[in-house]
């Protein structure tokens, strides 16, 4: 397995919310011979991952998109996950049917959802010479 991917579903594994079963990743990392990520690293791959399952449909992007959101705010607002923190508001704004519709808040946060997961395989392709 190369090991990014194996990073990949050791992050999945860490991040899920209903664990297989006691896993030690620090040890399957070491194993692996993988440097432990730090704390930016994982919350990207958490990100990248709750992304994808928007676009795919696996989350709702109500659930998806409020994820999203607190991870912005844990993480001080980094430009990639800002698109989430506003999308927040603006789908409690299209709830109480203050400003928008809850369509065009769940499009933007699908259409956001997809940049993001676009960025992050872009970013991990090989530059071509």
């Amino acid at each position: 397995m190369p090991k990014r991917l194996a990073l990949l579903a050791l992050t999945a594994l860490a991040c899920s919310e209903q664990p297989v079963g006691p896993v030690d990743v620090t040890a399957i990392a070491d194993e692996l011979g993988l440097a432990k990520p730090d704390k930016e690293e994982l919350v990207r791959l958490y990100a990248f991952l709750i992304a994808d399952d928007v676009v795919s449909g696996a989350t709702s992007p109500k659930d998806g998109g409020l994820e999203l959101s607190k991870l912005s705010v844990e993480m001080r607002h980094p430009k990639p996950l800002m698109d989430f923190y506003h999308a927040d508001d603006g789908l409690s704004l299209a709830e109480r049917r203050i400003a928008g519709t809850v369509e065009e808040v769940t499009r933007f946060i699908v259409e956001s959802a997809r940049r993001l997961v676009e960025s992050a395989l872009a970013a991990e392709r090989p530059a071509v010479p």
